[in-house]
């Protein structure tokens, strides 16, 4: 499986809506399509597939690849390797060994800290705070390096937020899956 984390809604009437569902798909059995029937098809899988009543899709708010968070925290884990309590989510987010059958679940408490430390890490990052200068040239350099970002790394960090937020407003934890 791959890796994938998200916040599910908690909308009390969470049921998929009728007709959403992978074999109500438009021309599913035809094998060639006109362009008409292309766009129809795709609009449906946009629009339709797998939507709920509260209307998020599959009843997630927000979902996502964490795979550059994680490369984040294996860096982080680089610098910080000898001090414990330095940056412990992104520390537990990014070690495979933390997840039972390939799931981990940051609970409240844990959501709190883990927004602490991206907003922390982007004050090292704009120089608002001190991080020390051989941890700066070696983040700086860990992720300068990386080839695994697809996106920079504000917005990846503010990707992290994002997540931290929509579980601070349902309650519901970040769900991570290895």
């Amino acid at each position: 499986m791959g890796k994938w984390c998200r916040v599910k809604c908690n909308y009390i009437n969470r049921a998929p809506l009728p007709k959403t569902g992978i074999f109500d798909e438009p021309y599913s059995k035809s094998k060639r399509l006109t362009i008409q029937e292309q766009i129809e098809r795709d609009n449906w899988r946009k629009n339709i597939k797998g939507m709920f009543a509260c209307g998020h899709r599959n009843g997630v708010i927000i979902e996502l690849c964490p795979a550059e968070l994680l490369v984040i925290g294996n860096n982080i884990n680089k610098i910080y390797k000898y001090q414990d309590n330095c940056f412990e989510v992104f520390s537990n987010i990014s070690n495979w060994r933390n997840y039972t059958s390939e799931y981990l679940a940051l609970l409240r408490d844990e959501v709190i800290l883990w927004q602490l430390e991206i907003e922390q890490l982007q004050c090292y990052l704009c120089q608002e705070e001190y991080i020390g200068w051989h941890q700066y040239k070696v983040l700086n350099s860990c992720l300068d390096n990386s080839t695994q970002f697809n996106n920079s790394l504000p917005e990846i960090l503010e990707n992290g937020l994002a997540l931290c937020i929509a579980s601070e407003k349902t309650g519901n934890p970040i769900e991570f899956f290895w």
